[in-house]
């Protein structure tokens, strides 16, 4: 079996709410799905990292870095970063893609349900 790197997938979208906004919603996420965690903000360059174990036994990164477009509009780049190489590329490749997906659909999830909860307040 050959060991070798898989590029670093991302997906960039544009979401149609502030910073602060997606910040509070990406800090929900691993409240929504325990397998994320926390492993870095930076708020000098706008980043926030969650890790997790998902991928075969090796832990993974992803990394959300937020670009302002207007005020009310944030450019969003989803970067996997993987800690060790890969042993499969297409399992990791196509896992890969599910978790943009998925994490996609759960920063839209928690997003809302901040609105929600500030709304209520």
């Amino acid at each position: 079996m050959v060991m070798y790197s898989i590029p670093n997938l991302n997906e960039s979208f544009t979401i149609a709410h502030s910073i602060p906004e997606i910040k509070n919603g990406i800090a929900l996420i691993p409240f929504l799905d325990n397998n994320y965690k926390i492993a870095k903000s930076d708020n000098l360059i706008e980043s926030i990292t969650l890790e997790t174990k998902e991928f075969l036994n090796s832990a993974v990164f992803v990394a959300f870095n937020l670009v302002p477009i207007q005020e009310n509009k944030t450019d969003v780049t989803l970067e996997i970063r993987r800690k060790k190489c890969s042993f499969d590329h297409h399992f990791e490749t196509t896992n890969s893609f599910i978790s943009i997906e998925n994490l996609i659909v759960q920063l839209s999830e928690a997003i809302a349900l901040t609105a929600a909860l500030v709304h209520e307040v």
